[in-house]
Protein backbone atom coordinates (compact mmCIF):
# COMPACT_ATOMS: atom_id res chain seq x y z
CA UNK A 1 0.00 0.00 0.00
CA UNK A 2 3.10 2.11 0.75
CA UNK A 3 4.83 2.07 -2.27
CA UNK A 4 1.20 2.49 -4.49
CA UNK A 5 1.02 5.99 -2.76
CA UNK A 6 4.44 6.41 -3.42
CA UNK A 7 4.29 5.57 -6.93
CA UNK A 8 1.16 7.63 -6.94
CA UNK A 9 2.79 10.94 -5.54
CA UNK A 10 6.02 10.53 -7.66
CA UNK A 11 3.84 10.06 -11.10
CA UNK A 12 2.10 13.48 -9.75
CA UNK A 13 5.42 15.02 -9.24
CA UNK A 14 6.35 13.51 -13.19
CA UNK A 15 3.02 14.65 -14.67
CA UNK A 16 3.18 18.37 -12.72
CA UNK A 17 6.28 18.98 -11.29
CA UNK A 18 5.86 22.28 -10.40
CA UNK A 19 5.58 23.17 -6.42
CA UNK A 20 2.28 24.02 -4.74
CA UNK A 21 3.30 27.78 -4.84
CA UNK A 22 3.96 27.87 -8.74
CA UNK A 23 0.44 26.10 -9.40
CA UNK A 24 -1.02 28.57 -7.31
CA UNK A 25 1.03 31.67 -8.65
CA UNK A 26 0.67 30.72 -12.46
CA UNK A 27 -3.75 29.61 -11.23
CA UNK A 28 -3.75 33.02 -10.17
CA UNK A 29 -2.00 34.54 -13.62
CA UNK A 30 -3.95 32.58 -15.91
CA UNK A 31 -7.37 33.88 -13.98
CA UNK A 32 -5.81 38.14 -14.29
CA UNK A 33 -4.68 37.31 -17.70
CA UNK A 34 -7.98 35.83 -18.41
CA UNK A 35 -9.56 39.27 -17.74
CA UNK A 36 -6.95 41.14 -19.30
CA UNK A 37 -7.69 39.12 -22.37
CA UNK A 38 -11.59 39.63 -22.41
CA UNK A 39 -11.02 43.62 -21.94
CA UNK A 40 -8.27 43.65 -24.39
CA UNK A 41 -10.83 42.05 -27.32
CA UNK A 42 -13.93 44.47 -26.19
CA UNK A 43 -11.41 47.52 -27.18
CA UNK A 44 -9.97 45.75 -30.15
CA UNK A 45 -13.88 45.39 -31.33
CA UNK A 46 -14.47 48.96 -30.50
CA UNK A 47 -10.68 50.41 -32.33
CA UNK A 48 -13.07 48.44 -35.45
CA UNK A 49 -16.41 50.03 -35.37
CA UNK A 50 -14.43 53.19 -34.90
CA UNK A 51 -12.39 52.50 -37.86
CA UNK A 52 -14.93 51.22 -39.75
CA UNK A 53 -17.09 54.70 -39.18
CA UNK A 54 -14.28 56.58 -40.19
CA UNK A 55 -14.02 54.37 -43.15
CA UNK A 56 -17.85 55.12 -44.09
CA UNK A 57 -17.08 58.61 -43.67
CA UNK A 58 -14.36 58.50 -46.22
CA UNK A 59 -17.02 57.15 -48.84
CA UNK A 60 -19.67 59.50 -47.76
CA UNK A 61 -21.65 56.54 -46.30
CA UNK A 62 -22.04 57.72 -42.75
CA UNK A 63 -21.68 61.04 -41.58
CA UNK A 64 -18.93 60.66 -38.80
CA UNK A 65 -16.35 63.06 -37.05
CA UNK A 66 -13.11 62.45 -36.33
CA UNK A 67 -12.47 62.33 -32.45
CA UNK A 68 -8.61 62.67 -31.28
CA UNK A 69 -8.97 61.95 -28.05
CA UNK A 70 -10.89 58.04 -29.00
CA UNK A 71 -7.89 57.90 -31.35
CA UNK A 72 -5.33 58.54 -28.48
CA UNK A 73 -7.19 56.29 -26.57
CA UNK A 74 -6.91 53.64 -28.63
CA UNK A 75 -3.25 53.82 -28.94
CA UNK A 76 -2.68 53.64 -25.33
CA UNK A 77 -4.57 51.23 -24.82
CA UNK A 78 -3.08 49.22 -27.39
CA UNK A 79 0.66 49.81 -25.67
CA UNK A 80 -0.72 49.09 -21.99
CA UNK A 81 -2.19 45.38 -23.25
CA UNK A 82 1.48 44.94 -25.02
CA UNK A 83 2.83 46.25 -21.83
CA UNK A 84 0.93 44.00 -19.73
CA UNK A 85 1.36 41.26 -21.94
CA UNK A 86 5.01 41.09 -21.50
CA UNK A 87 4.66 41.45 -17.33
CA UNK A 88 2.79 38.06 -17.45
CA UNK A 89 5.31 36.74 -19.61
CA UNK A 90 8.08 37.91 -17.69
CA UNK A 91 6.24 36.72 -14.43
CA UNK A 92 5.59 33.24 -15.85
CA UNK A 93 8.48 32.58 -16.74
CA UNK A 94 10.62 33.94 -13.30
CA UNK A 95 7.94 32.04 -11.29
CA UNK A 96 8.00 28.68 -13.77
CA UNK A 97 11.38 28.93 -14.34
CA UNK A 98 12.87 26.23 -16.93
CA UNK A 99 9.15 24.44 -16.93
CA UNK A 100 7.45 27.28 -18.80
CA UNK A 101 9.57 26.18 -21.94
CA UNK A 102 7.83 21.71 -21.44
Amino acid sequence: LSSRRRNSTLARLILDPRSKKQRKLSAAFDAWMSIIIVLNIAIMFMRLEYQGQQAGAKLGLLVAEQDPTKELFFRYAKHVFCILFIVDLALQMWVLGALYFY
